[in-house]
C-alpha cells in the first residue's frame, strides 16, 4: 500500500517554519516602517522651518506657539493652518514651533505620536536635526 499525502508531524514542521519566518518579516517590517516615519519627521521639520523663514518674512516676527502635550491636536491645526496654509498634511507626529527671542533662533519640536518619548528637534541657528535617544 502505497502512502498518500503529507503525514501529521510533517504538516506541523511546516506550519513551524512557516510562523518563524512570519514572525521574523513582521519584526523587521515594523522597524523599517519606523526608520520610514523618522524620517518622514525630519522632512516636515525642514518644511516647517521652511515656512518659519518666509512667516518673518511677511510678518516680521517668526510664528510663535506653545509646546504642550495635552493641546496636540490644536498645536497642529493651528499649525498647520497659520503656519503652513493648510499643506502639512496628515502625519505621524505633533508639532510645533517655539521662538527664542532671536533672529535666527526658533526651534521647531515633533513627537512621534506611536512613541512619545522620541523627540525630533530643529535648531535654526545651526540648521540641524537632533533625535532623542528613544528615537
Amino acid at each position: 500500500m502505497q502512502q498518500r499525502g503529507f503525514s501529521l508531524v510533517e504538516l506541523l514542521v511546516v506550519v513551524a517554519i512557516i510562523g518563524i519566518l512570519a514572525s521574523v518579516g513582521v519584526v523587521t517590517y515594523s522597524g523599517y516602517a519606523r526608520s520610514s516615519d523618522i524620517s518622514t519627521g525630519e522632512v516636515l521639520l525642514r518644511q516647517v522651518s521652511l515656512a518659519q523663514v518666509e512667516y518673518k518674512s511677511i510678518n516680521g516676527n517668526f510664528f510663535n506657539q506653545t509646546c504642550s502635550t495635552s493641546s496636540n491636536s490644536s498645536t497642529n491645526s493651528s499649525l498647520n493652518q497659520d503656519l503652513m496654509g493648510g499643506e502639512l498634511g496628515t502625519n505621524n507626529f505633533y508639532l510645533c514651533t517655539t521662538n527664542e527671542g532671536s533672529d535666527a533662533k526658533f526651534n521647531v519640536y515633533a513627537a512621534y505620536k506611536k512613541d512619545m518619548n522620541c523627540i525630533l528637534t530643529f535648531n535654526a541657528s545651526s540648521n540641524t536635526i537632533a533625535r532623542s535617544a528613544d528615537c
